[in-house]
């Protein structure tokens, strides 16, 4: 079952096959390889769709297995085939490699052909490789690898030495992988296994292993660590003596054993910061002491007799007839012998145990596994030391990679049969702290690896251990996996601790209801942490074996969890649980929590609040389900300790402390369940008190606290200010409304918003009677009155959101009392105050604010609408019908996503809703333009989408304006994905109609109306003008050009002119743009831009000079007949060879010189009216007045 923001949907979703599919695809681009591999870029796309394909078996990599060994011999044709062609050999390498990668190196090294002929042929081509050469190390890797395989022929080198006077084949192989050692590539590692394997043969061992040795301890002794390089090369040496003690024979190795051990320590390298090195160090040691100890099974060692599933049934019949389980070390050999333990041992151990705190798990998980190793072939006593020494580590004075190096070793302690059921007393407690542990670091916590390892272990356990030893354990194992599979934190956890109990119950078939649980906490109901808190664990408390530890789990740990949500969550669970163990949680965990309030912990305070609140409400809950009353549950001396509570936190300036805020929300959230619970505080002091409270959290500067605090007004003047007739206290409901409109006015802007809100969440009976006086007060509230108020957006957004809440509390009647509820004598002032905010577009240092308040305006919009018509219809006017689609199309082909989105969304509610909305135009066009299926599957955040259904409401003449002010906003925008989809589909559209006169004219006609309306507008007028260029440069307006002085672009070159009287870089720039791409409409329009364009290149600011005579060099390049031919040549190096930004007086006579050229009259300068002094400047101001003449009079016809 999925479940919203579940974790695991992504995660999980994988390429799963049942067989190899791809085969014949792989083959096929193998045998490609000498037609792609000398083209570059074919070689990469190949290798790209061969490593692609290869990567869907990463999660199944056996499906290979029955290709895997025609594969590799086509690719190792190829290299045979290669012959001088370096380009194919480097080209199949990087194919097996990926082969290597996906299924492993030991499978791969299977496959290769390993006869003596191939030995010199691997060789050669190794030593020609350049270990320099970062781009084919694939290759280098493959043969090393291949190499490994090849140098184990069962023949004496000597043999293969030829004679002629070359090196010997020995001298050869090793001064090879000697030679890749040292790289920092990958075939570093691969060099390691061929000199362990080479070194393993006892030809070689006799001739080099000593010198070997000797030579490679004096190199990592002189390696200096604190270099990059150095680093390298001992990370080289180190993996190659860790693999010669993994593949030689323990006699052979043993002699230098102690040598190897003293140098090993002596390098010290647990101390250095390189996680290999440390790794490295950990397996060279634990290998040692395999080294120095025999290999043995220890008499001592745990055997149990049913390691499989197989047989545990048949195991467990005979227990049941008495018959003891057969053990799987009856027919091994077991050595009782007394022996000898060598004291490196005891350094050796020292160096593992002290591995188990490094604070990187690979380094842990190595030296748990070698602890394992180790202690397997000790004595009873001496292994028993070790336990100790393991179960030491779980003290509160180690770090978090202790206690995680503890677990896995006790796993693989218990894995091996090393762990008697002795210890367990002493293990499963441990254990248990474990499965818990979380130790807070500043804002957040560690040990979410010490819980999973922890229930590792328990899962190790449930294969190490008979039914029977663990059995005194299992309430205890069984109760702390429960708890950590629902109540965890982290989702890998509570899957880890639900797959350990999974493994419990089928192989120990002892744990408490086991099926049961597994099948209520399956991976996915846990997969979300809210559902595994109020839903699973509901579900695994019916079992009285869990109910308690579950309830006293949440009090005991997760109440003071420092994450918040988590306390949220453990207060919420506590609710849900609470009539599965009422008697319990009113006897032991109320009074509990209530000792707590005043706690020294501000979370163990803030948790143990909510979960008072919580399991207040949930008594209240249960009694009412059982008919009884809330007195049977809760007695006087808990109501007692409520108001006292409450009189305590605020008395001792708590919410002035650290975490004030919590404890603001969390006395909000208990007055809120107080009042739902209906406890007998009537006409109690303490009303007053908890009032005085809410309002002083609904001025706080957090959100969350003042919605909390608004959340509890409601409940208690629902329930407290109400007379035993059921009457509202007028008095106390005057004197609060008249509070809460006395902030209304604050220029606080979080003080105003949380008495707005408290408006909205009034209850019915505070608002009767009153509801013209609230509705003018939150009505004057989503204005901007005063410049103050353009500053506070987000308290006009919850002035909206309060005008919704209040719609829906009282309802509609369309011939209602005015003061009880929306009726046709207010409903049109509400909708006014929703279309003007559906308009607010104020824009601060934040950005465009207004969208909080147009998004809050689209909910209340389709709020009131849907309710409206549920009702009576007949209230809702066809104006009123027609601005609420023109705002919503609007918005839905605007900028930000976010918007559109609620918009779209909005919109298509709306227009589908049940029963229809009447007096919608071009109803029927636009659910052709938007099918139903677009409610659930348009994706409106995604530019292309949505302007490629909103662009074709521009042929619906209702609409055409506001969709065309969207898109324009858009066209203009700054975000570059955003530009070109919006633009993509304007143009489009554009090109359906370019043929089409009158609806081209329909169309100009728009653009030239908005831009009328929004002159000196720059949040329209500086996209429009980026819109025109864009439209401009792709001839959208050709229809018009063999038309002479065409109105359209006569008037927009007046508006833009009267646009930029004042000069504003950006918008200055864009009509620039827009006046070169005017350039190409011919007659007197023609003649003015460039008589204007000519101003502009003397204008007093250089970068407009420069962008003018840019601009107008491009046009005269774009449109042939600008300039006459004979004046081109000239015109064109005047426009490039002038310095523009030189003083405005050298460039006059290049300027003029431009003006003859173009047969253009001069610019002149103005003389001032008021001023006898002539201002040297070109006459911009006269041009501009005879501009704004030309607008005023023009019109299109």
């Amino acid at each position: 079952m999925a479940y919203p923001g579940d974790e695991i949907d992504t995660e999980y979703i994988q390429n799963i096959h049942e067989f190899c599919v791809h085969s014949k695809q792989l083959e096929d681009l193998a045998k490609k390889i000498p037609s792609v591999c000398s083209d570059l870029s074919g070689s990469e796309d190949a290798y790209e769709n061969f490593s692609a394909i290869l990567d869907e078996y990463q999660e199944q990599p056996h499906l290979l297995d029955p290709h895997l060994e025609s594969l590799t011999n086509i690719l190792l044709d190829q290299i045979r085939n290669g012959g001088n062609n370096d380009d194919q050999i480097n080209l199949a390498f990087k194919y097996i490699h990926w082969i290597s990668k996906v299924r492993g190196y030991k499978h791969v090294a299977r496959l290769f052909p390993h006869e003596v002929p191939d030995l010199e042929p691997v060789l050669q081509l190794l030593m020609k490789q350049d270990k320099n050469d970062a781009e084919h190390w694939q290759s280098r890797y493959i043969l090393l690898l291949w190499l490994s395989v090849v140098c184990m022929v069962p023949f004496d080198m000597a043999r293969f030495d030829g004679t002629r006077d070359e090196r010997p084949i020995i001298e050869r192989i090793m001064d090879t992988a000697n030679m890749y050692l040292t790289v920092s590539d990958k075939s570093r590692d691969m060099a390691g296994i061929v000199l362990a394997k080479f070194l393993s043969r006892p030809d070689v061992r006799d001739r080099k292993l000593d010198t070997f040795m000797k030579t490679l301890l004096q190199k990592s002794k002189e390696v200096d660590v604190t270099l990059m390089t150095g680093m390298v090369e001992l990370s080289g040496y180190l993996s190659v003596l860790a693999l010669i003690y993994k593949h030689g024979k323990r006699t052979d190795v043993l002699p230098y054993a102690k040598a190897v051990l003293d140098t090993v320590i002596s390098l010290n390298l647990m101390e250095t910061s390189n996680t290999l090195l440390r790794k490295y160090s950990i397996k060279i040691i634990q290998r040692i002491g395999l080294a120095f100890l025999k290999a043995r099974i220890a008499s001592w060692r745990y055997k149990r007799g049913t390691r499989t599933l197989l047989n545990l049934k048949e195991t467990s019949d005979k227990k049941m007839d008495g018959t003891p389980a057969q053990t799987i070390s009856e027919d091994v050999p077991v050595d009782d012998e007394e022996y000898d333990v060598p004291e490196e041992i005891e350094d050796i151990l020292e160096q593992l145990l002290s591995g188990l705190k490094d604070k990187d798990t690979v380094v842990r998980w190595s030296a748990a596994k070698g602890v394992g190793r180790v202690t397997g072939r000790l004595p009873l006593e001496l292994a028993d030391e070790v336990v100790d020494s393991i179960l030491r580590l779980f003290n509160l004075g180690e770090g978090d990679g202790a206690w995680h190096g503890g677990c896995l070793t006790l796993a693989e302690l218990g894995r091996r049969g090393l762990l008697l059921p002795e210890r367990l007393k002493q293990v499963v407690p441990v254990v248990k702290k474990a499965l818990i542990y979380d130790v807070k670091r500043g804002s957040y916590s560690v040990g979410s690896h010490v819980r999973d390892a922890a229930c590792y272990v328990c899962w190790a356990f449930a294969r190490a251990y008979e039914p029977n030893d663990i059995k005194p354990y299992v309430t205890d194992i069984a109760s702390a996996l429960v708890i950590v599979s629902v109540f965890d934190r982290e989702v890998n956890c509570r899957r880890a601790a639900s797959a350990a109990f999974q493994e419990n119950v089928g192989r120990q078939g002892t744990f408490p209801h086991g099926i049961d649980v597994i099948t209520a906490a399956d991976f996915f109901s846990i997969g979300h942490r809210v559902n595994a808190y109020l839903n699973v664990s509901v579900n695994l408390a019916q079992y009285e074996e869990y109910t308690i530890p579950l309830i006293d789990h949440l009090l005991q740990t997760k109440i003071s969890h420092w994450d918040i949500q988590i306390r949220c969550l453990t207060a919420s669970a506590l609710h849900n649980l609470t009539p599965k163990a009422p008697e319990h949680v009113r006897n032991n965990v109320l009074p509990q929590l209530l000792s707590q309030v005043n706690s020294i912990d501000v979370f163990k305070r803030h948790g143990s609040l909510v979960a008072v609140a919580e399991i207040i409400f949930a008594f209240h809950n249960l009694a009412i389900s059982e008919n009884k009353s809330i007195s049977q549950f809760i007695d006087r001396h808990v109501l007692d300790e409520l108001k006292k509570t409450t009189i305590q936190i605020e008395s001792s300036n708590a919410f002035r402390a650290v975490g004030g805020d919590l404890m603001r929300s969390a006395v909000c959230r208990l007055i809120e369940r107080i009042s739902q619970s209906k406890l007998s505080y009537y006409d109690d002091p303490v009303i007053d008190t908890w009032q005085n409270l809410i309002k002083d959290a609904l001025a706080y500067t957090d959100s969350e606290v003042r919605n909390k605090a608004a959340l509890a007004l409601h409940a208690l003047t629902a329930e407290y200010y109400q007379n035993k007739d059921g009457s509202v206290k007028v008095d106390k409901r005057d004197a609060l409304l008249q509070h809460l409109f006395s902030n209304f006015s604050n220029d606080i802007e979080h003080i105003r918003s949380g008495f707005i809100k408290a408006v909205g969440c009034l209850p019915k009976l505070l608002i009767s009677n009153r509801l013209s006086q609230i509705l003018n007060n939150v009505i004057k509230a989503t204005l901007i009155r005063k410049p103050i108020d353009a500053k506070l957006s987000e308290t006009r957004a919850e002035a909206v959101t309060a005008l919704t809440n209040i719609f829906s509390t009282v309802g509609v009647q369309k011939f209602g009392n005015i003061e009880q509820c929306f009726c046709l004598d207010n409903i049109p002032s509400a909708y006014n105050a929703l279309l003007t905010a559906l308009n607010d577009y104020t824009i601060d240092s934040r950005g465009d604010v207004g969208a909080w308040v147009r998004e809050a305006a689209m909910g209340a919009v389709e709020v009131f609408t849907s309710l409206i018509v549920k009702h009576d219809a007949s209230l809702l006017n066809p104006e009123t019908v027609k601005k609420i689609f023109n705002n919503l199309l609007q918005q839905a082909s605007e900028k930000i996503d976010r918007t559109r989105d609620i918009a779209g969304r909005t919109m298509l509610n709306l227009l589908y809703h049940e029963p229809t909305i009447p007096h919608i135009p071009h109803f029927e066009e636009l659910k052709e333009i938007f099918p139903e299926t677009d409610i659930r599957f348009l994706n409106w955040t995604s530019a292309s989408l949505a302007f490629s259904r909103t662009v074709r409401t521009l042929s619906l003449m209702s609409y055409k304006y506001h969709a065309l002010l969207g898109l324009i906003v858009s066209v203009g925008g700054l975000t570059e994905s955003l530009v070109q989809h919006s633009s993509e589909c304007l143009t489009g559209y554009l090109r359906e109609i370019g043929n089409n006169e009158q609806k081209m004219q329909d169309f100009c006609q728009t653009v030239l109306e908005i831009y009328e309306k929004n002159l000196q507008n720059d949040r329209v007028t500086i996209p429009l003008l980026n819109t025109l260029e864009v439209l401009l440069a792709n001839s959208s307006f050709g229809l018009f050009l063999d038309v002479d002085d065409h109105p359209f672009p006569t008037k927009l070159y007046s508006l833009t002119r009267a646009e930029i009287s004042k000069t504003h870089p950006q918008k200055m720039e864009s009509a620039i743009n827009v006046f070169s791409g005017l350039l190409e409409f011919k007659g007197k329009l023609r003649r003015s831009i460039m008589q204007y364009m000519m101003i502009l290149l003397c204008h007093r600011l250089p970068w407009v000079r420069k962008s003018a005579a840019d601009r107008f060099y491009m046009a005269s390049l774009t449109f042939d007949d600008l300039i006459d031919d004979e004046a081109q040549a000239e015109a064109m190096d005047i426009l490039t060879e002038t310095i523009w930004d030189d003083d405005v007086a050298t460039l006059k006579p290049p300027r003029n010189r431009l003006c003859e050229l173009l047969k253009i009259p001069k610019p002149v300068q103005k003389r001032s009216a008021t001023s006898s002094k002539v201002k040297a400047r070109d006459s911009t101001d006269s041009v501009s007045a005879n501009t704004r003449g030309n607008y005023a009079a023009s019109r299109l016809t």
